[in-house]
């Protein structure tokens, strides 16, 4: 016999002895009465537990269209996750809660969240999260924070992960595009009265300034107001602005460019 149908003949034999093993198994379990395909020799695995994760988002507010955008997009990666095999097998169960864009209202939020004993939380976004940021260390829980404010470009949590980079490095970016993509030399600022839209002031001034652009026009505004003329006047002047940086929401952008027309 060549060795080569010897082998065969050995890999066959060894085939015929484990399964003669695994029949004796089978026989050894059901002579013992075990009730289930599931104990016997781990053939049927059960699912394991899900996931749970929270999702705290201003779902109403004035910032309930970012709230809404990150809500899909989180559910979105969930979904991905979860159709591409999940956590080790394990499938996400999410919980929405409201902060209604407020740091006071997320607290009471958050603790709904807790009777879900979620394991991560997505979310809040950068206006909420001075409310609750610390309450991530104590319970163990993993924040992903929605929004990349400036105020938190150093801190020190270590349970929080900001999944933005900071509005410090857009504003920096924001700048460059329009002085080198848009050859913007003379630029306008308008920015409501919220201390996320104030808090990009300073960076983006500072950004612009150091590619050789000059600030010819600043305004601080009110959401929600009714007209702008007043400030639209105020803008235009003195030297005409060629661009514009400026932070506010839909309904406020939409009065006061029709206002700027």
């Amino acid at each position: 016999m060549s060795s080569r149908r010897a082998e065969r003949h050995r890999r066959v034999g060894l085939g015929v002895s484990l399964v003669a093993a695994g029949s004796l198994v089978l026989s050894a379990v059901g002579a013992w009465g075990s009730p289930s395909g599931a104990a016997v020799a781990g053939v049927r695995k059960a699912a394991p537990a899900p996931v749970s994760a929270g999702i705290l988002l201003p779902i109403s507010g004035k910032e309930a269209f970012v709230g809404q955008r990150f809500d899909d997009g989180v559910k979105a990666g969930m979904y991905a996750v979860d159709n591409g095999g999940g956590i080790m097998g394990a499938r996400f169960s999410s919980h929405l809660e409201d902060t209604a864009g407020d740091p006071v209202d997320a607290v009471s939020a958050f603790r709904t969240l807790l009777l879900y004993h979620p394991a991560v939380v997505f979310g809040p976004s950068s206006l909420e999260i001075e409310g609750v940021i610390r309450q991530f260390g104590p319970d163990h829980i993993v924040d992903l924070m929605e929004g990349g404010t400036t105020q938190l470009d150093f801190m020190n949590y270590p349970y929080v992960y900001r999944v933005f980079p900071s509005d410090s490095e857009l504003l920096s970016g924001e700048a460059y595009y329009a002085r080198n993509a848009k050859s913007c030399r003379y630029a306008a600022e308008i920015y409501d009265s919220g201390p996320n839209a104030q808090a990009e002031v300073g960076p983006v001034t500072q950004a612009f300034k150091r590619l050789g652009g000059t600030i010819v026009a600043s305004a601080t505004i009110v959401a929600g107001q009714s007209s702008y003329l007043s400030t639209v006047a105020k803008l235009f002047s003195g030297k005409a602005p060629q661009c514009a940086f400026f932070h506010m929401d839909p309904q406020t952008a939409s009065t006061f460019f029709a206002n700027v027309r």
